[in-house]
């Protein structure tokens, strides 16, 4: 069986990335005149584009690992394609953020005693539970999705999809119950942590597994999407965004099952929805949006350093610009080497390589 290829998530993928940037330049505090509200009031919503990215993220991922579930060197060729797309770009930024740009700004580069948790992608957990280290903070949700990749092939592997989805509802309800416990002992910040986000992630194993089975068709999906839509608007409309971290407990799987449903809905019917997301500017965005994702807080400082006091239309664009310009160099000129390695990887007869170690030890 052959995984479909739906150029409608590259879109997908790339909405989310436009709405985290929209929110962390709302964040950045530039924005000044009534066109930069009104937009800033658009980007409070950015931040579900994390969630967003999580649910997308794990769709993709519980598919590959489905459909590869019972070839040769499942875990291997797992590991070895998820290591080439996500270690070269994020540990090369990790030293541009932590060993370059302090060097030229300060003279001095932040040492591996204030950075080591970013190294080991435990920064998540060190913002959780405010260990004093230095780096990105957006790098955060990096860490999650890292945590993501190393359980969730051998859940898939080793329980049957009847079990897995059960696993996920499991997930889901351990996940609020974390929540709950952590805000009840004095722990804020449970956006960041491992065990109270991975419900996000694995949510989007649902549509992973009713793309195999059929068990919601489009029609249903778009009532529960619709439904799952008025239950957050009128969460917002009560709340007014307020950022209540006793609502995050409910909500943030609710957000998460709004987002798995519009992809349901994306890949089993087309529509204008579908045409929307084929789009050039959105597929294009996210082909380049793990780059985007990466140095955008570094245009917005640059813009906001250089241009402080311009029009805020101005400085977006700018931004805008500086960010594409920058994601895009990263793609084609670094990423794509290694992208073109997993292909390779992909087609490595593994069973020859065993067989010819075999013989040599002979």
């Amino acid at each position: 069986m052959q995984l479909k290829y739906f150029k409608e998530l590259d879109g997908v993928r790339g909405l989310a990335a436009i709405m985290v940037v929209l929110f962390h330049i709302k964040q950045s505090g530039i924005s000044q005149d009534v066109v930069a509200r009104a937009l800033v009031k658009a980007g409070n919503f950015g931040q579900t584009g994390v969630t967003l990215f999580f649910a997308l993220s794990g769709f993709l991922i519980t598919r590959i690992l489905l459909i590869s579930k019972d070839k040769e060197s499942y875990f291997k060729k797992f590991y070895i394609r998820r290591s080439l797309r996500i270690f070269p770009l994020y540990y090369l930024a990790l030293a541009i953020y932590v060993i370059v740009i302090p060097y030229f700004t300060t003279g001095k580069a932040y040492s591996f005693s204030q950075t080591w948790s970013f190294w080991i992608y435990l920064q998540n957990i060190g913002f959780t539970f405010h260990w004093s280290s230095i780096g990105p903070n957006h790098f955060w949700s990096l860490a999650v999705e890292e945590h993501f990749y190393l359980v969730w092939p051998f859940a898939v592997y080793f329980l049957s999809e009847k079990w897995l989805h059960r696993t996920i509802w499991l997930i889901v309800a351990f996940s609020v119950i974390i929540r709950i416990i952590m805000l009840n002992i004095g722990y804020g910040g449970i956006f960041y942590f491992t065990l109270t986000t991975m419900d996000c992630l694995a949510i989007g194993g649902l549509v992973a597994l009713n793309e195999r089975h059929k068990w919601v068709n489009a029609k249903q999906t778009l009532y529960l999407m619709v439904g799952t839509l008025l239950l957050l608007i009128t969460n917002w409309v009560i709340f007014k965004g307020e950022g209540n971290e006793y609502i995050q407990i409910f909500k943030l799987p609710f957000i998460a099952l709004f987002y798995v449903c519009l992809i349901n809905l994306l890949i089993t019917s087309v529509s204008y929805l579908n045409r929307f997301f084929k789009s050039s500017i959105l597929t294009y965005t996210g082909k380049i949006s793990y780059g985007l994702y990466i140095f955008h807080p570094l245009c917005i400082a640059m813009v906001a350093k250089n241009f402080k006091g311009q029009p805020f239309l101005l400085m977006l664009l700018l931004i805008l610009i500086s960010s594409y310009f920058v994601a895009s160099v990263s793609y084609y000129g670094y990423e794509y080497w290694f992208l073109k390695q997993k292909d390779r990887f992909e087609n490595f007869k593994w069973s020859k390589l065993r067989s010819g170690a075999k013989a040599e030890s002979i």
